[in-house]
């Protein structure tokens, strides 16, 4: 049996070997393009994410959004999941340290062959504490690192996430407030056409199909008036849904107001300078980590453990009337050396290889597929600002002609009917602008989420 001197002088050498079994950290990140396709908002400065919100000018959106990040289900569950990868990530970090334990036991009992009373007690404390030679536990307190961050990382997105269907929840629901407020104007309008097209049917003035027309349209803006009324309340529904409140208390609180706009920010033209903020890379990043060092703790159990053992105490035996006492105490050293398994322990570093080769694919395609994303909603945010200039220079237009048909009316040069035909087509108008508008915030909150929100590596909870 070898001493404990030798095995001391066995344990330095292993540990001089130990770094010879090191994790791969080389990033798995694929090549990324030097610059975005599509064209940048204002010429691709800094961008700045953190509180954009505020610059919506709404209080309503500020308290929606504190209410659904204290409330919402689905972030609850989110930063459930974050408290178990920290309390896991303090339970492997623990292993690492040494383990210390008190015992104390106390007997009384007759036996043969006397058949006398003895009684006996042992108090004692025990320690232990396994060397990690090649970093096994290292490794797996690493990975419980990882997995933690990746765990905030996800909380983080999930904010991010819920943010933005909020504000496009509550977009929708103000847009859905004027819909139904012009649909039931344009009804209004549809029926003084319907009625005056009768009376002139009734006394030749037209033709009894342009009478016939116009209860057409009058049925289509009755059907559309419908659709508007119902809108606000199916938003109003899904809102409360995120907020986690009652849709009737919530009507109450947030009244009627303007739809207010989504404000722009600049975008660096730098794809890896800007995705780098995205919590869900972060997250598929720190996941590969976590991966990286599974592997290494893997490899790492094929090789010897080394591990001491402690034990401290006192012993107290009562026999026939006389006590007998004394101090315990042992010190050894254990070395394990796996020599045949029936290849678990291969087969188990092969898993941990593989499930590597899965989180490194999974972080590449990430990063791709954020590229494609963000590409995506620059587009999209180029389409809605050059549909909303050009319908808003229409907008004017209408207007004026909206105003110099109510000014002919009122001096009797047209009719009633051309009047309402007039009130119909700027009320088409203004509800196409105001879908626009609603289409233009939901491009620029989609490219909000895309890049990350105001998300950073820092930000904890």
């Amino acid at each position: 049996m070898k001493s404990a001197s030798q095995l001391g002088a066995l344990a330095a050498a292993l540990l001089l070997s130990a770094c010879a079994v090191a994790p791969p950290m080389q990033d798995p990140k694929p090549p990324l393009p030097a610059q975005w396709l599509a064209p940048l908002p204002h010429g691709g400065q800094a961008a700045s994410l953190v509180d954009w919100w505020q610059a919506f000018g709404d209080a309503q959106l500020l308290a929606l959004q504190a209410q659904a990040q204290q409330r919402n289900p689905q972030l609850a569950q989110a930063l459930a999941r974050l408290s178990q990868a920290r309390a896991q990530r303090e339970a492997a970090g623990a292993l690492l340290a040494p383990q210390l334990s008190a015992q104390a036991s106390a007997q009384r009992a007759k036996s043969l062959p006397s058949f006398q009373a003895m009684g006996s007690g042992v108090a004692q404390l025990q320690a232990s504490w396994e060397m990690d030679l090649f970093g096994a536990q290292r490794a797996q307190a690493q990975a419980g690192q990882a997995l933690a961050e990746a765990a905030q990382a996800q909380w983080h997105e999930a904010r991010v996430s819920l943010a933005a269907e909020v504000a496009q929840a509550y977009l929708s629901y103000r847009q859905a407030q004027i819909a139904a407020g012009l649909a039931a104007q344009d009804l209004e309008a549809a029926e003084r056409i319907e009625r005056a097209a009768a009376q002139a049917a009734e006394r030749g003035l037209v033709a009894p199909a342009q009478a016939a027309e116009a209860r057409v349209q009058l049925s289509e803006a009755q059907v559309m008036a419908a659709t508007q009324r119902a809108l606000p309340g199916l938003w109003l529904q899904s809102l409360a849904v995120l907020v986690a409140d009652d849709a009737a208390a919530l009507a109450q609180r947030l009244g009627e107001a303007a739809l207010p706009q989504a404000p722009q920010f600049p975008v660096p033209g730098v794809p890896a300078s800007v995705l780098a903020q995205r919590p869900d890379l972060r997250s598929a990043h720190q996941q590969w980590l976590a991966a990286v060092f599974e592997q290494h703790s893997a490899e790492a159990q094929r090789y010897p453990q080394l591990s001491w053992g402690a034990l401290l105490g006192e012993g107290r035996l009562r026999l026939d009337g006389q006590t007998l006492k004394g101090s315990l105490w042992s010190i050894a050293p254990s070395l394990n050396l796996p020599l045949f398994d029936g290849g678990l322990r291969k087969a188990q570093s092969a898993a941990a290889a593989a499930r590597e080769q899965e989180a490194r694919a999974v972080l590449e395609a990430r990063w791709r597929q954020a590229v494609a994303e963000v590409e995506e909603a620059l587009l999209t945010v180029q389409k809605s600002e050059t549909q909303v200039a050009a319908v808003q220079a229409a907008i004017s237009q209408w207007q004026r002609l909206d105003a110099v048909a109510e000014q002919r009316a009122r001096a009797g040069l047209i009719s009633g009917l051309e009047r309402a035909q007039a009130a119909r087509q700027f009320i088409a108008a203004k509800q196409g602008a105001y879908e626009l508008a609603l289409a233009r915030s939901d491009a620029w909150i989609a490219l909000y989420r895309r890049l990350g929100g105001g998300w950073s590596q820092e930000q904890d909870s």
